[in-house]
């Protein structure tokens, strides 16, 4: 008659999963007696791997019953050792609930970002965000963690300001310290803008005659109030400053291909 060992093994001690959806937890087992080394495990039946008690087993999802290890070695007068363990984990998924964007002129960072928390309960939900690839040249955007609120939906929200045209990673995170990525990103405006007024008094701003997304090839007419044309240029580069011009109201012609716009622009200097 032969008589069976029988394998014993006990928890030494578990981690559960961090964040919803991850196969983070961890549970360590320890071979008490019978049997010898090397071991092996399943969590299936099916698939084993072998090990060297004890063992530190990794991967394990969040499950609202025990899962069973099944351990075991290779003599067939050994009967193999049960060990149940509970990972725990949070309930809900953190994500956005959405995310609404407005698009950027190209010279100024006037685009907007309004993002929305699907909640996990684990407040407070946190907001980062950074232009990583700008559509054009010398600009950057960096939002540090930022805080999110209610708004009158009572959704948690936070509206970004001040964004440039381009490709962002927007990243949130709960109080677990989960952090979810996303690619946002905000459109380009380009449809032509020009002026009724610029300020030529040398600070630095406002000082030219600058129309946004004027084609390369565009040319330009000023006039004063009798018709009398006081500037011209073709393929005009954004580069008047009123010369010597009179502060006042004087008269445009933009046109390029087979477009022209017309209209009045004010230059003063506030001398």
């Amino acid at each position: 008659m032969q008589v069976l060992t029988i394998l014993s093994a006990s928890l030494v001690s578990s981690t559960d999963v961090q964040c919803f959806g991850q196969a983070s937890g961890t549970a360590t087992v320890d071979i008490i007696s019978g049997g010898t080394s090397p071991y092996e495990y399943s969590l299936d039946g099916t698939n084993w791997v072998s090990f060297v008690s004890p063992v530190q087993i990794t991967n394990l999802s969040a499950s609202v019953t025990p899962q069973t290890i099944m351990l075991r070695d290779d003599a067939a007068d050994v009967c193999p050792a049960l060990v149940q363990v509970l990972i725990s984990g949070p309930a809900n998924l953190l994500d956005t609930l959405y995310v609404n964007t407005s698009i950027s002129v190209p010279d100024l960072p006037n685009g907007t970002m309004t993002v929305g928390i699907l909640e996990s309960l684990e407040e407070p939900y946190e907001v980062t965000l950074e232009l990583t690839q700008p559509m054009f040249p010398g600009q950057s955007f960096f939002m540090d963690w930022t805080t999110t609120a209610r708004n009158a939906q009572l959704d948690m929200e936070l509206v970004i300001n001040g964004l440039y045209a381009g490709g962002y990673v927007l990243q949130i995170r709960d109080a677990l310290g989960c952090v979810k990525s996303y690619p946002i990103s905000i459109g380009v405006d380009t449809n032509l803008f020009i002026p009724n007024i610029f300020t030529p008094n040398g600070d630095g701003v406002n000082d030219l005659f600058y129309i946004r997304n004027l084609p390369s090839d565009a040319n330009l007419v000023i006039t004063n109030r009798w018709g009398n044309e006081v500037f011209s240029a073709s393929a005009y580069q954004n580069d008047w400053d009123g010369g010597t011009t009179a502060d006042g109201v004087y008269y445009f012609r933009v046109s390029f291909a087979d477009q022209a716009y017309t209209g009045w622009v004010e230059i003063m200097r506030g001398k």
